[in-house]
C-alpha cells in the first residue's frame, strides 16, 4: 500500500481527511478497458495518482467545488496493487 498526500491543510485531528482509494479502478488502454479488483502495478499506479491529483485540483482550486473549505481538508490517494486484473476487449466502442 502506498499513501500519496495530495493537499495538506494541517494535522488530521484538526482537518477532514478525504481519501481516494485505488480499489475498483478501470482505465482505458487503447481500445481496451482494464477492470481491476484493485489495480495492477505496471502503469495503473501512475494513472490512478494522476487522476486523484486532477480530482483534488477540481475540489480545492479557486473554482473548485470545495474551495471555501479547502483550508479544512487534507486529501490523500491510497494505492493498493493487485494481481487481479482482467482485460475486456472493445468495450470502449459501447462506451462512446
Amino acid at each position: 500500500m502506498k499513501l500519496y498526500p495530495l493537499h495538506s491543510s494541517g494535522p488530521s485531528n484538526q482537518t477532514i481527511d478525504l481519501t481516494f482509494f485505488s480499489d475498483g479502478c478501470g482505465y482505458r488502454n487503447g481500445t481496451d478497458v482494464l477492470l481491476a479488483l484493485n489495480t495492477d502495478t505496471t502503469g495503473e499506479e501512475s494513472n490512478f495518482v494522476r487522476d486523484a491529483e486532477k480530482l483534488t485540483e477540481d475540489i480545492v482550486s479557486p473554482n473548485g467545488a470545495m474551495y471555501d473549505v479547502a483550508h479544512l481538508l487534507n486529501v490523500w490517494a491510497v494505492f493498493v496493487p493487485s494481481e487481479h486484473v482482467r482485460r475486456i476487449d472493445r468495450i470502449s466502442q459501447t462506451m462512446g
